[in-house]
């Protein structure tokens, strides 16, 4: 399966999150900024890495998710990207003293949507969403670095789907499901360990009915106390370091407000979008009946002005078979 440049779709359609700041221009907005758009399937990169080097703007996650992947020697590490992120070529790695190479690559079916420098320079309210959501990414991979550098695999495990929970998790009656579905391999390129010892780990979590994975790749993150990792001894050997026990909320706790605020601006913005697009569609119809109505008008015009034009040459032709007056005398 190769992948599909599509036609033109609209910015704020896929993603109305980024005319947060529009207010009453939402429409205009909308109707202005449309992109293209690249399909890009599972194990695939293909036409998207030829896109990703040649718009400075970077590529919308509209749908799916991607794998980058720093290959280092025999190393390999990998960061996840989603729905709403920016990704943008990488810069600056072949100024490096070390020998290193960045592969991409989608985990699931991906839809991306290529932005425009040119279309967004009159939208500076969506460049700023657009430039937060690659600062926030930012952050978010410094501190996945963070818990890469937790020594116990458990906790590493359970910080890195709680942090995955807070972006990409939905609350629900089974606990937090976390949508990527990430293999034992994968999983291990993304906390920074090895295979043998992510399912291992995973399954002392399994057994305590902390995290499990569902039967389409997804993960289950449950709700309540997980196990106490055992204690390792610091460098130096003179004193012992507890990793943090990962408390995860209940199901509609406070710290699921954050999923349900977002979801209700969503909503929000959707049912926004969704009356400017009535109001649209009433003002289309509104034009074509006047168009109707112009051109109906148009055509009676017409009518009256071959009417005339017919009297006229019936008055002359009928003047022009008149016999002259001195002759009726």
């Amino acid at each position: 399966m190769e992948d599909a440049i599509t036609k033109l779709t609209q910015l704020l359609t896929v993603d109305p999150a980024l005319g947060i700041e529009l207010e009453d221009r939402f429409r205009d907005a909308a109707r202005e900024l449309e992109v293209r758009s690249v399909q890009v399937p599972p194990g695939h990169w293909g036409s998207a890495r030829r896109q990703l080097e040649q718009t400075d703007a970077g590529l919308l996650v509209v749908d799916g998710w991607v794998a980058r992947e720093v290959v280092f020697g025999r190393r390999v590490t990998c960061d996840l990207a989603g729905p709403g992120d920016v990704l943008q070529s990488p810069v600056g790695l072949e100024d490096s003293l070390l020998s290193a190479s960045v592969e991409w690559s989608a985990v699931t079916p991906v839809s991306l949507a290529i932005l425009d420098d040119a279309r967004l320079e009159r939208w500076p309210e969506v460049q700023r969403q657009l430039r937060a959501r690659v600062a926030a990414r930012s952050v978010r991979l410094a501190l996945e670095r963070a818990i890469v550098a937790l020594p116990a695999i458990d906790a590493r495990i359970l910080s890195f789907f709680s942090h995955m929970a807070a972006y990409w998790g939905t609350v629900g009656t089974e606990g937090i499901v976390i949508r990527p579905p990430l293999s034992h391999a994968r999983l291990a390129q993304l906390v920074g360990s090895r295979r043998p010892t992510i399912t291992s780990a995973l399954g002392r979590l399994q057994a305590a009915d902390t995290l499990s994975r569902r039967a389409d790749g997804s993960w289950v993150l449950r709700p309540g106390q997980a196990p106490a990792p055992p204690a390792v001894r610091d460098r130096s050997g003179l004193a012992e370091v507890r990793p943090p026990v990962i408390a995860l909320p209940p199901a509609g706790a406070a710290s699921a407000s954050r999923f349900e605020a977002l979801a209700e601006r969503l909503s929000t913005l959707e049912t926004r979008r969704r009356g400017h697009l009535d109001q649209e569609a009433d003002r289309r119809q509104q034009l074509e009946h006047l168009t109707v109505r112009v051109t109906s008008m148009r055509q009676g015009a017409l009518d009256m002005q071959r009417a005339a034009q017919t009297m006229r040459e019936d008055t002359a032709r009928t003047a022009s078979t008149r016999p002259p007056r001195a002759d009726r005398q």
